[in-house]
């Protein structure tokens, strides 16, 4: 019987010592878990912090980019906003051209009728002077053939009135001649008008 509880006393005192054994093997396993998963934390932790940091990094040059990208617009709307500007602006210079232009012609028209219209004055006055002189002139030269004609007709009806006293007054101081026709001659050249009283002496 005593033997039997020593025997099992020993057995109990290895089965002991394996038990602190397997609780100590059991201990350090976990210790170096525990380190091991301290260590993955730390690794982990770090992955982390490189994840964000990378995040970080891409975000700033995703906004950067972003930033480039505005810029570039903005720029480009600027670029484009002063070309319309200067596409706007030579618009209305050559608006104000064409109508500075249109009112130069127009002033011009203007002018060119003006001067047609005093050239044609000046040249209805000229030929109206020119149709007054040419009739003046041919109505003096009319008037002078005229006063021409009249003179020579009364030349030539003086001269034939001349002849006719002439031969009248031969005839009456003619010796031949009878004292009748004489009295008749006489009397007829007292009586004409144009005939000056001339005296006669009887032979």
């Amino acid at each position: 019987m005593r033997l039997t509880l020593f025997a099992l006393g020993i057995i109990l005192f290895f089965s002991g010592c394996d038990l602190d054994k397997k609780r100590a093997a059991l201990l350090q396993q976990k210790q170096q878990a525990a380190q091991e998963n301290k260590e993955d934390n730390s690794s982990a932790k770090q992955l982390q912090r490189e994840i964000a940091l990378a995040e970080v990094q891409n975000r700033g040059k995703i906004e950067l980019e972003k930033l480039k990208a505005q810029n570039s617009f903005e720029l480009k709307k600027l670029e484009l906003e002063a070309k319309n500007q200067e596409l706007e602006t030579q618009k209305q210079i050559a608006e104000a051209n064409n109508e500075a232009a249109a009112v130069v012609e127009e002033k011009r028209l203007e002018f060119n009728k003006l001067a047609l219209i005093v050239i044609a004055a000046v040249i209805f006055v000229v030929m109206l002077i020119i149709y007054l002189i040419t009739k003046r002139n041919r109505e003096a030269k009319l008037k002078l053939q005229e006063e021409e004609l009249k003179a020579k007709q009364r030349m030539q009806q003086e001269q034939m009135y001349n002849e006719r006293v002439n031969k009248l007054i031969d005839l009456a101081a003619n010796k031949d001649t009878e004292a009748s026709i004489k009295k008749d001659v006489i009397n007829m050249l007292k009586n004409d008008r144009n005939f000056k009283e001339i005296e006669f002496k009887d032979d």
